[in-house]
């Protein structure tokens, strides 16, 4: 009888980590409340250098923009560092009204598909159907050409 208790026990261990592993891999991209940002700035990287910045004022943007990116899917696999590494990316700094601080996020299209790379959280991939809007919200930004090294871009 102790032996068939055990067994149960251990199985419905065994069960509760496997739940608990696939919530956390459905879990969405987490982001600012929009009306908490005052803008969204977006920084293109080429070779650790920050070349043209791109700013998002409106608020339907700014709604839109994280709407796009709270329908991204988690891919499983996790960010380990601040960005991502590669040679071409785009920095997405959230502007937060009530401070000078930013909080930031990274895109970088790999295989025809663009990713969202959360630091030290997970990497997400953007829906296919959401890429034009995105890119709409994108042109219509303010752009800039910049030249900022990497380690400067969260002091923009």
């Amino acid at each position: 009888m102790k032996r068939v208790t055990k067994g149960i026990i251990t199985l419905g261990i065994i069960a509760i980590v496997l739940i608990l592993m696939i919530s956390k891999n459905d879990r969405p991209l987490k982001g600012p409340n929009p009306e908490d940002l005052s803008s969204i700035i977006l920084i293109d990287i080429i070779d650790e250098e920050g070349v043209q910045k791109i700013t998002i004022n409106q608020q339907i943007d700014i709604n839109n923009f994280l709407d796009i990116f709270s329908h991204a899917k988690r891919t499983g696999e996790q960010s380990v560092s601040e960005f991502p590494d590669k040679t071409k990316f785009t920095a997405v700094l959230y502007k937060l009204k009530s401070s000078e601080n930013y909080s930031w996020r990274s895109m970088y299209e790999e295989n025809g598909d663009l990713y969202i790379d959360q630091p030290f959280v997970g990497i997400f991939k953007i829906n296919s159907n959401d890429l034009d809007m995105l890119d709409q919200i994108i042109r219509a930004g303010d752009k800039e050409e910049i030249s900022v090294p990497i380690s400067d871009i969260r002091k923009i």
